[in-house]
């Protein structure tokens, strides 16, 4: 991937259900012209299901946000006040999320450090 620029960004997000889109508009002002259509579309989908995800089983006000892409990739971190993550299984009406992280991005893991933290790494 060659980029004209690096880009980094960072958001203390609301848990409120319209976070996902929130953080969606700030990654498009951001990164706008940096990635292909597909590489955007990807990006935007990981982040929604992860922010999503944080907002409904995370605890604490907040959740946090970060991207950075550059040439080497794009890597992204969400952390929500969270102490457990419970990756399996579906449920009717969700748990889907996570299958499509799955296939959507090069490589993801959770952290336990300083509270519940998925990343993914494009």
């Amino acid at each position: 991937m060659t980029l004209p620029r690096a880009a980094r960004l960072r958001l203390e997000l609301e848990r409120v259900p319209s976070a996902g889109a929130i953080a969606r508009r700030a990654i498009d002002a951001e990164i706008d012209g940096l990635l292909s259509a597909e590489t955007r579309s990807s990006l935007m989908l990981v982040v929604s299901e992860l922010v999503n995800n944080a907002v409904v089983h995370g605890t604490g006000r907040y959740v946090d946000f970060e991207l950075m892409v550059s040439a080497d990739g794009i890597r992204g971190a969400v952390r929500d006040g969270g102490s457990s993550f419970s990756g399996g299984g579906h449920s009717v009406g969700g748990g889907f999320g996570l299958p499509i992280v799955n296939s959507e991005t090069r490589r993801w893991g959770v952290s336990t450090d300083g509270g519940m933290c998925v990343w993914f790494e494009l």
